[in-house]
């Protein structure tokens, strides 16, 4: 994995891309009071508390996604054939291996962005 992946380039490619925009998402909160720098730049240590529709049973759940949450999702959907491994599909694989590899090589749309949510989440792909 790539020593150069930043916490910003984890939410960027994300939060950023519009992963956070499906109906299953209910809503989002700070886990602790960090300030955005004015510039866009979420700091070191930035957390969210998701609630979302509970794909398994009724009602909704929370859970605290961060940086190193979204990098332990992307290495189980990058290497799918792993008994930690989560299929979420060859176009998701293909940009978390970019990602962990080389950042800058990683083109996340809203849908993929979503998978690894999800994966972060839920621990797999239920929905899309």
């Amino acid at each position: 994995m790539s020593e150069k992946v930043t916490e910003q380039q984890s939410y960027d490619n994300i939060f950023g891309v519009g992963g956070f925009t499906y109906s299953w998402w209910e809503g989002r909160a700070r886990a602790w009071k960090w300030e955005w720098d004015g510039r866009g730049d979420v700091p070191d240590g930035w957390a969210y508390v998701i609630k979302a529709d509970n794909p398994t049973a009724e009602g909704s759940i929370e859970r605290v996604v961060n940086h190193w949450a979204l990098i332990g999702a992307m290495n189980a959907i990058a290497h799918p054939d792993e008994p930690w491994g989560v299929d979420a599909g060859p176009v998701t694989a293909r940009e978390c291996r970019a990602f962990l590899y080389d950042p800058d090589e990683a083109d996340f749309d809203a849908g993929t962005a979503d998978a690894v949510l999800q994966v972060a989440v839920f621990g797999a792909v239920h929905y899309g």
